[in-house]
């Protein structure tokens, strides 16, 4: 019965977030999710080592302003971004393993509503020729993530904290790639992309 719960889980939200992420569809809300029942996980995403933080001196020649001259401090303004802070604030009220699977469902969703924005925030700001080296590197970031969901889906039954293992790492997935994305924004013209549009949850269809 749990398997069978986890794998409805992800037919549900692996599909529907990888797609907002990708395409930057609208997801469906959080309360139409199938419900998850949570234990502990033994099987884990395999050890494949993680994306490197954007180097600047090695960014595109179109990036703005030189590399002396790029902010310093971004790991600073990230850590007071408002889906994490969200996503703690969740966590430190949850009474349950339910409610911890939950504050990660719901920062999954927004981690995967800010990813199409800060890249359009990104390819807005790159020549031309840079734009489809960079447009290169976003598909190649779907088909890793869309690999990486298919084997947490198909460990499930290697798992025994599956639902909260599984929605832990489905989020830290999005949230690297996030991470990437604001901080090549942010080292480019010293601005965050919009968080706020991130945090809108979107309307109940119907």
């Amino acid at each position: 019965m749990k398997n069978r719960l986890m794998r409805t889980f992800f037919a549900a939200w692996g599909l529907c977030l990888l797609l907002a992420a990708c395409q930057g569809t609208e997801q469906p809300p959080a309360s139409s999710a199938p419900a998850v029942v949570p234990s502990s996980s033994e099987a884990s995403l395999p050890q494949t080592p993680a994306e490197p933080a954007p180097d600047v001196t090695s960014a595109p020649s179109s990036w703005p302003g030189s590399v002396s001259s790029l902010p310093s401090n971004f790991d600073e303004v990230w850590a007071e971004n408002p889906i994490e802070a969200a996503l703690q604030e969740e966590l430190d009220s949850a009474n349950n393993f339910d409610d911890i699977t939950w504050a990660y469902i719901h920062a999954t969703e927004r981690w995967a509503r800010l990813i199409p924005i800060a890249f359009e925030d990104c390819l807005s700001l790159l020549s031309p020729e840079d734009q489809e080296a960079f447009q290169a590197d976003q598909e190649k970031w779907k088909a890793d993530l869309d690999e990486k969901l298919q084997y947490l889906e198909d460990n499930l039954d290697k798992m025994v904290e599956g639902n909260e293992a599984a929605a832990r790492e489905a989020c830290e997935l999005y949230e690297e790639r996030a991470y990437s994305l604001c901080k090549r924004k942010f080292c480019a013209d010293g601005v965050m992309p919009s968080f706020e549009e991130a945090m809108e949850e979107p309307e109940a269809a119907g």
